[in-house]
């Protein structure tokens, strides 16, 4: 019986010890990453960011006749 437990107890810190190796392998990974994904979320909300300033440019770049069309008001009469 006493062999067995000595048995049971190596192979428990042999297992211990592998999962142990995993973690540390894991959160080394975790870091690595953790860079990469920044820079992909920050590229991301940039291209956002871009797409709406590019959606929103009422300025001297928006096509010609944009905003000219008639607009009805409160009152009922047409303004342009």
């Amino acid at each position: 019986m006493e062999a067995l437990v000595t048995a049971l107890r190596t192979r428990h810190a042999e297992l211990k010890s592998q999962n142990d190796r995993t973690v540390r392998l894991g959160v080394g990974m975790e870091n690595l990453l953790k860079p990469v994904e920044d820079g992909m979320r920050i590229e991301r909300e940039r291209e956002a960011a871009e797409s709406a300033s590019r959606r929103m440019d009422f300025g001297v770049r928006a096509e010609a006749g944009k905003g000219d069309e008639e607009v009805g008001t409160v009152g009922g009469q047409r303004s342009k």
